[in-house]
């Protein structure tokens, strides 16, 4: 017997759909789980309809300060030990995961 799926793009507060070829990126959020207002936004971090989209978009943005890899240290499921990337690096903080590869 052939399983029927059927599929909903989701639709976003703002009325962007995902359905659109643009995706909708936002950045990434922090929310109280309690109140469901956003707590704080992750520096350069996009979150879009697919995955791969908001990482692509990200930058490195976050991983340059040792405040933003703080708030995500604990906000983890799992620890992470990630040290905050030097100024001198060869790429710059609007570096993005795209550019990267």
């Amino acid at each position: 017997m052939p399983a029927n799926f059927q599929s909903r793009a989701k639709i976003f507060e703002d009325k962007c759909v995902c359905s659109n070829l643009r995706g909708c990126p936002r950045p990434v959020s922090i929310f109280d789980l309690n109140t469901k207002s956003i707590e704080t936004n992750v520096t350069g971090m996009i979150f879009d309809c697919l995955l791969v989209d908001g990482v692509l978009a990200s930058s490195l943005d976050c991983f340059y300060q040792s405040s933003c890899l703080s708030l995500l240290q604990n906000e983890a499921i799992i620890p992470i030990g990630v040290q905050p990337l030097n100024a001198s690096s060869r790429f710059t903080q609007t570096t993005t995961i795209e550019q990267l590869l």
